[in-house]
């Protein structure tokens, strides 16, 4: 079984039965890399913020602005991972003043 298992998986030792792999998921050094929406949603975010030229740090000003404290190192992590909420996407969308963006 341990062959069939990811390198960083089969290298530990597990006392369980069941071991989950997300097939949505491409390994590489041991951490699973993002989905295709995330990847997605991250590059919709880009490029409003591209579009109106704005820098993160002017970003979190923004979002500042309409009650939502981020840091700057927060939010470019969240945007280069991919990992946010919706919630998230529409604060900045919002924040930014995007009135309307096409998928």
């Amino acid at each position: 079984m341990k062959e069939n298992l990811p390198r960083a998986l089969a290298a530990r030792n597990y006392k369980s039965a069941f071991v989950i792999i997300y097939d949505a998921f491409s390994w590489g050094d041991g951490m699973p890399l993002r989905s295709e929406w995330e990847e997605k949603a991250a590059n919709l975010l880009k490029a409003e913020i591209k579009r109106r030229g704005l820098t993160y740090a002017q970003v979190v000003e923004k979002l500042a602005e309409v009650g939502v404290l981020e840091s700057e190192r927060n939010v470019r992590n969240k945007v280069s991972r991919g990992k946010f909420t919706a919630a998230f996407l529409l604060q900045c969308l919002s924040a930014i003043g995007s009135q309307e963006f096409r998928l």
